[in-house]
């Protein structure tokens, strides 16, 4: 087994281990349905998105060691829907302003994260260049932001505050050390210090 079809299993089983946990709970509050329909269509898109357009970072052979910590760093995304979805609704109630707030950072971030994935992946396919153009016309790393902030409405969505701690956990372990080893590939390139001077971010 590879590491993307390990990956792939854990996406792809959110959204019937929410609904079932859900469903044994009785929990019909906005925030669980809210919440199932978004992480669980994300997990539906992340494995569209790895079918048409293959993250070839996690194209390697899954090892024991890599296995248990991939799962482990992928639980804790499960953490703070697990105890909505056993709360009975008893989280506060979300009104209409939070609901469209929650819903426009959840449909920016996935335009943002699948849509520069796919066309850095379209784009390095043909030929290995710095991309400037696009979905990189003004952000260097769009895909991660636009993971940050699907990630901030589940965190909104769930209700429960020290939620944010574990995705700061997760901003600080996996994804700034990425970056930097992306921006430190990328430096190889003789216009990126001109790029990088006029991206925000």
């Amino acid at each position: 087994m590879q590491l993307n079809h390990w990956i792939d299993l854990w996406k792809i089983s959110t959204l019937p281990y929410l609904w079932i946990l859900r469903y044994c709970s009785q929990n019909d509050s906005l925030r669980a349905w809210f919440y199932i329909a978004a992480h669980g269509t994300y997990g539906v898109l992340w494995c569209l998105k790895e079918y048409v357009a293959p993250d070839r970072r996690f194209h390697t052979p899954l090892t024991l060691r890599m296995g248990v910590l991939s799962s482990i760093y992928l639980a804790q995304y499960l953490i703070a829907p697990t105890i909505l979805m056993i709360s009975d609704g008893s989280t506060p109630t979300m009104g209409g302003n939070e609901f469209l707030l929650w819903f426009m950072m959840y449909m920016l971030g996935i335009f943002l994260h699948f849509g520069a994935d796919i066309q850095k992946y379209y784009v390095l396919r043909s030929r290995r260049r710095l991309i400037t153009d696009g979905f990189f016309s003004y952000l260097k790393h769009p895909n991660y932001l636009g993971e940050a902030l699907i990630y901030l409405s589940f965190c909104g969505i769930s209700g429960i505050a020290w939620s944010y701690l574990i995705l700061c956990f997760q901003v600080w372990v996996e994804w700034i050390p990425a970056i930097w080893a992306k921006e430190r590939s990328l430096s190889r390139y003789p216009d990126w210090e001109e790029y990088s001077s006029r991206c925000l971010f």
